[in-house]
């Protein structure tokens, strides 16, 4: 006879049924919850209610519920809020060499405006809704008083946040920004598209209701929001500076991110100063 075979045939007479014993008695006897039982939620596109944010180093992503849409978010650090918000036809990842380079010491937040990267567009909607996205992302991490920086249509959203909610930010970054005008469609979503055809920072710009402390920075050769652009903005504002960065594109945190860091970075500390003074 062979011998393997009768080896095998042994095996399995006394190892399954020993398994099996040992796996209904890990179990337990069956009921409702066991059965149906769903596995955990993981971190990755999980979609949170109103909760407080992870504040680890560790990079998270998920989904977060706002109003008719679902925002993609990631975020990283400890310390202060900050939210980064990118430009139009980019993603959220587009705003990593900010996002790398702070989150050692705030508490950073990226999303993808509804409409690019994994967020949904949600139907119809205007700069205002773009701007409450915002407002629901801040209150359902309740964030306070966080830092803003955003670039070309990232900026119009916070620009436009901050004119909305005056006490809502302890300061707003403009990259590559203007005040108003007409936004080409390209890549983005038709919706989206729609809201950004023609805007108007200016109007409340000048009716003093972005009183928030502000900085400016526009590349030197930025063909897309040229300077004089930026520069009517930080102009316009109460309470703003406005920086030129040499040899920088439209992306200038990109283009010269030495510049944009430095200047950043001292925008920053002063309104740590400022804080604690009061």
């Amino acid at each position: 006879m062979d011998i393997e075979h009768v080896f095998n045939k042994k095996w399995k007479t006394m190892i399954i049924p020993a398994i099996a014993v040992s796996f209904l008695a890990g179990c337990g006897s069956p009921d409702t919850d066991s059965v149906t039982a769903e596995p955990e939620p993981t971190t990755e596109n999980e979609t949170i209610p109103e909760e407080e944010p992870m504040k680890t180093n560790e990079e998270q992503e998920r989904m977060l519920e706002v109003g008719r849409v679902r925002l993609s978010v990631k975020e990283a650090g400890s310390g202060p809020d900050m939210i980064l918000i990118h430009g139009r036809t980019l993603a959220k990842e587009d705003m990593d060499p900010l996002f790398d380079h702070y989150r050692d010491s705030y508490h950073v937040v990226s999303y993808d405006v509804r409409g690019h990267g994994k967020t949904e567009s949600g139907g119809e909607c205007t700069l205002d809704d773009l701007s409450d996205d915002l407002v629901g992302l801040i209150n359902a991490y309740q964030l306070e008083k966080p830092v803003v920086i955003g670039f070309s249509m990232g900026s119009y959203i916070a620009l436009r946040t901050a004119e909305r909610y005056p006490d809502l930010f302890t300061g707003i970054v403009l990259i590559g920004t203007r005040g108003k005008g007409h936004v080409t469609q390209f890549s983005i979503s038709d919706e989206v598209a729609e809201a950004m055809q023609s805007f108007d920072n200016m109007t409340d710009i000048a009716n003093a209701k972005a009183t928030v402390p502000s900085l400016v920075l526009s590349g030197e050769k930025d063909f897309i929001n040229p300077p004089e652009e930026g520069r009517k903005v930080a102009d316009a504002l109460p309470d703003a500076e406005f920086k030129l960065v040499p040899d920088a594109q439209h992306e200038a945190y990109r283009t010269n991110p030495e510049f944009v860091f430095e200047e950043t970075d001292a925008f920053l500390n002063r309104l740590s100063l400022a804080q604690r003074s009061e």
